[in-house]
Order: structure tokens, then C-alpha cells, then sequence
């Protein structure tokens, strides 16, 4: 959250409020255009008041672990969760003192990832067709949904530039949804699974969450 509200109070100069997570549910949220969830844990209980305020014109921008958190909420449409196939037979075939390591080798922390972008598409505007994504934890992986022109940029086939990618969590990143733009109501949902405005400097990627709040309504 810090890293993001640097950018938009200190280097756009754009007013942000914080938000206590916990009491979302219960506030009044008609004053605000546009709700940005970052990496972090989401009770449960604000999902249905964030999806009555988007349908009502508002723009939610959702990424790192809140991607995840939206999907499962059903605040997008409903998007396949990508998984290793092997990963419980896996477990079950280690020893009670590997079963750390072994659930922390599917976590996709400190990975590169290169996306391909549809550049035809508002929140793409001003980007390259090829970008580098960062993503520093989890291991939410989603396919692209079937709502045509939703998937803003997916991973390429052979996307790893940088960092650790398991074995048998290669064949659920090549292809799938780096970021996804819907409209619900009369609003709109953004979610990006990765860590978009990464420690302040991953500029590619923090102009894409720049465009998602600036330009949704575009879409």
C-alpha cells in the first residue's frame, strides 16, 4: 500500500484517502471514484458492499493478492484458477519436516515475468506490446475469461526473464492473464495478479495501474 500511495500523493500529486480494510463494509463509499486494493488480506465480508458500490459507476483496481481476493469474491467473471496438477501427490509423497519447503516451491515470489499487451486497448494506451511484470509473492495463476477484449496483457509462452518459476508451475503461467479489465454495472473491475507499482521503480508496469485509474472509463 505504501508503495502505491507514493506514487500517486507524492510523485502524481493526486489525493488518496486510506482505507481501514475492516471498515469498508460499513462505509459510505458514494464520494469516491475509485478503490485500489493492493497485496494484503481482504475480510470477506466488505465483498458484497465494494460490488453494489462498482455496479453503481465506481472503478476497482485490484492487484497482487486482492487480484486474487476479487476473483473469489465474484467481483470479475468467473476466470479458471490455474493450479499445478501434481501438487497433492506431491505433498503427499514428502516427510512432515519438508512440507514447508515443499508448499514454498509453488509460491511464485521474486519472478520476471514478460506479458504481452493488447495495445489496442485503453488501459494499454501509451505501452509497448511486450512488458516485464514483477511479482513478489502468491500463486494465483488465472486463464483469461471468455469476455472478449478482457485480457489487457497475458504471459507469454516461455515467460520467465528473471527469478524462480517451479517446474510444474510452467505450464500454468505460459498463456495466462497478466491483467484484465470487465465491466460490472456501470462500472469497472481491473484486476492484475502482479505487484504492478513494485518498491516504486517498475515503471512499465506502474504506468498500466496509472492507466487503469485514469482511463477505465474509456472502456
Amino acid at each position: 500500500a505504501g508503495e502505491a500511495w507514493h506514487l500517486l500523493s507524492e510523485r502524481m500529486r493526486m489525493p488518496v484517502a486510506l482505507l481501514d480494510a475492516r471498515r469498508v463494509a460499513t462505509l459510505d463509499l458514494s464520494s469516491y471514484t475509485t478503490l485500489l486494493l493492493t497485496g494484503g488480506a481482504y475480510p470477506a465480508a466488505m465483498a458484497e458492499a465494494v460490488k453494489a458500490w462498482v455496479g453503481r459507476g465506481g472503478t476497482l483496481v485490484a492487484s497482487s493478492s486482492a487480484a486474487a481476493w476479487a476473483v473469489e469474491n465474484g467481483l470479475t467473471p468467473a476466470m479458471e484458477t490455474r493450479r499445478a496438477a501434481s501438487r497433492d501427490s506431491l505433498l503427499r509423497r514428502v516427510s512432515y519436516a519438508d512440507l514447508d519447503a515443499t508448499r514454498g516451491s509453488e509460491t511464485l515470489g521474486g519472478a520476471i515475468f514478460a506479458a504481452t499487451l493488447d495495445t489496442t486497448h485503453p488501459l494499454a494506451y501509451g505501452l509497448p506490446a511486450r512488458l516485464s511484470f514483477f511479482r513478489d509473492s502468491g500463486t494465483a495463476l488465472f486463464a483469461p475469461p471468455a469476455v472478449p477484449g478482457a485480457t489487457v496483457a497475458r504471459y507469454t509462452a516461455a515467460p520467465l526473464r528473471a527469478g524462480y518459476l517451479p517446474a510444474n508451475r510452467r505450464a500454468q503461467v505460459s498463456g495466462a492473464a497478466a491483467a484484465v479489465a470487465v465491466r460490472s454495472g456501470r462500472g469497472r473491475v481491473v484486476a492484475i495478479p502482479d505487484t504492478p507499482t513494485f518498491r516504486g521503480f517498475w515503471l512499465g508496469t506502474s504506468a498500466l495501474w496509472m492507466n487503469a485509474i485514469m482511463l477505465s472509463e474509456a472502456f
